[in-house]
């Protein structure tokens, strides 16, 4: 919260919005209001709107992408913390990290959430020579698509066309 009242651009938006507050207030109710500073004020308040606006479309752009790194491998199935983003049937693509490189390596799905809160997820198109054997070496991000989606994405991820 600290951070929000430092961000410059939220300090500029609040004087922006406060110079139209302040010139509405010196106006009567009973007064009318001169065109130029009713243009003026709805000028500022459209800027203010447009730099609130665009801090959070940087604030936005700033964040990456969720990652997970799977703690186990039993069964077939990763087990890693959800972290609050993964839910029952949603899809998740694996990657294979080397020398700080992260190759797509295949899909899979979360297939249940133990009592425990780790996600069980079940790699689904994989090879035995895509996916690395440390775990370490492996990352696990979300796709916004739900299990039942699954024929949308490809055989291979590193087939995908990015036209």
């Amino acid at each position: 919260m600290k951070d929000y009242f430092k961000d410059t651009s939220n300090l500029i938006s609040f004087g922006l919005a406060l110079v139209p507050a302040i010139l509405l207030f010196v106006f009567a109710p009973t007064k009318k209001v001169p065109y130029a500073i009713f243009a003026i004020l709805v000028l500022l308040c459209m800027l203010s709107l447009w730099i609130a606006f665009k801090s959070r479309l940087d604030l936005h752009d700033a964040t990456s992408l969720p990652t997970m790194v799977p703690v186990a491998f039993s069964q077939g199935r990763y087990l890693c913390s959800p972290r609050g983003i993964l839910v029952v049937d949603s899809v998740v693509q694996f990657f294979s990290v080397s020398d700080q490189i992260e190759t797509p390596a295949c899909y899979g799905y979360v297939e249940t959430i133990g009592h425990h809160g780790y996600a069980q997820i079940v790699p689904i198109n994989s090879g035995d020579d895509k996916l690395p054997v440390a775990l370490s070496q492996i990352i696990i991000r979300p796709l916004l698509l739900s299990k039942d989606q699954l024929y949308l994405i490809p055989s291979n991820p590193q087939e995908v066309n990015h036209e």
